[in-house]
């Protein structure tokens, strides 16, 4: 009994745990040799994302907006959708700073981009916008 009781709590903490990193994962979208990175804009704060990468022979970064409002039109919160794409086997850092008019940041996304030789793209990320 007490043999169940322990494999029960261990599973548990185990679901329990794995929940915590959900924030980290949220806004990554894994295909082949592309990652679409996700991050969320709202529309009245002023702020907008803009992005550096610091090995542009590496990676290629191409952005697209999707709005919350049924027509896409402007003043919608939205995402930026940032689509991550191997070109040469190496390594990567973009960072994605979320910038108001004066260039001022309120929050950071960097990602670390490893391509294989196969052009398929991994991550690692870390900055305020996890935290």
């Amino acid at each position: 009994m007490k043999k169940k009781i322990l494999i029960v709590m261990v599973l548990f903490f185990g679901l329990l745990l794995t929940g915590c990193n959900k924030k980290e994962t949220r806004n990554i979208i894994v295909e082949k040799n592309t990652i679409k990175v996700e991050l969320d804009l709202n529309s009245e704060s002023g702020y907008s994302w803009s992005y550096i990468v610091n090995n542009q022979d590496i990676v290629s970064v191409s952005k697209t907006y999707v709005g919350d409002c049924s027509n896409n039109v402007d003043n919608c919160d939205g995402k930026d959708i940032y689509e991550v794409k191997g070109l040469k086997e190496g390594t990567a850092v973009v960072t994605f700073d979320y910038v108001n008019e004066n260039d001022e940041v309120e929050n950071e996304a960097i990602y670390e981009f490893v391509v294989d030789e196969n052009l398929n793209v991994s991550e690692n990320h870390y900055g305020s916008y996890f935290e």
